[in-house]
């Protein structure tokens, strides 16, 4: 019998996105799934919509957040209540083709990784391809990581079995995911890269992770205060990810 994947999905103001998100989690070739829609206290019509799909297919729940708790708690309450020895994770806004799980866990089994990631496609806030692609490297370890994250949050996919579920928790930070990532790659563990675009990433104007400055403060702290390097070591790992972010644009 093929392994249940837990999808974390937290959801706040998403009535524009959200159906379409789902829609792309129920048209999984892999069908051994669960959706954990989780609500941030949303003021729009999102509930309404979480509702309608929990009513549609047995294999989406709802949660609720009684207060307002930003996206790492929100994800860290799927993350507690997900039954599935595999952990994924989904933007209420972004969008999977239908292999992306059957191919991913494929890959995984074949190499044997317990963390793996897949290249994604860049869409506009309609939805629309942009002509960009995000392909990934091979694979990544936890120095590696240090110098910046190549491995798009909504391609994810990690094996509890393997790397516990306290490692996964993500912080209350701006970078969460980052910081999650290089908790679980920490000890040793090598994540796989499978360069095949499998998601749609959407981008829309004002995007908080387009303002580079913004991104490398947050980095800095993450290296100093939840990696705990020296100022030295710090400096070194935010100078190699300007470098390679610059280059990537070249």
């Amino acid at each position: 019998m093929s392994e249940l994947i837990s999808v974390i999905t937290a959801v706040y103001n998403a009535q524009a996105t959200l159906l379409e998100t789902a829609e792309s989690v129920m048209a999984q070739y892999y069908t051994n799934w669960e959706l954990i829609l989780i609500d941030d206290c949303s003021t729009d019509g999102s509930k309404k919509i979480m509702q309608e799909l929990e009513r549609s297919d047995s294999r989406i729940r709802c949660l609720y957040n009684e207060k307002n708790m930003g996206v790492a708690e929100t994800r860290n309450h799927g993350i507690r209540e997900a039954r599935g020895r595999y952990i994924a994770f989904l933007d209420s806004d972004d969008m999977w083709d239908v292999e992306k799980l059957s191919r991913q866990m494929e890959f995984m089994k074949e190499v044997g990784t317990a963390f793996s990631y897949t290249s994604i496609r860049i869409i506009d806030e309609k939805g629309e391809p942009t002509g960009k692609e995000r392909h990934v490297p091979p694979k990544v370890d936890y120095k590696t990581l240090l110098m910046g994250d190549p491995m798009p949050c909504l391609t994810i996919m990690i094996d509890t079995k393997r790397i516990p579920r306290e490692k996964i928790y993500m912080p209350d930070m701006h970078h969460e995911d980052y910081a999650a990532f290089l908790n679980c790659l920490r000890d040793g563990e090598v994540a796989r890269g499978l360069d095949e675009v499998l998601a749609s990433y959407r981008v829309s104007k004002g995007s908080v992770s387009g303002n580079k400055l913004r991104t490398a403060t947050w980095q800095w702290r993450i290296l100093r205060d939840q990696e705990k390097l020296s100022v030295f070591s710090a400096f070194y790992y935010l100078c190699t990810y300007a470098f390679l972010a610059v280059k990537k644009r070249l």
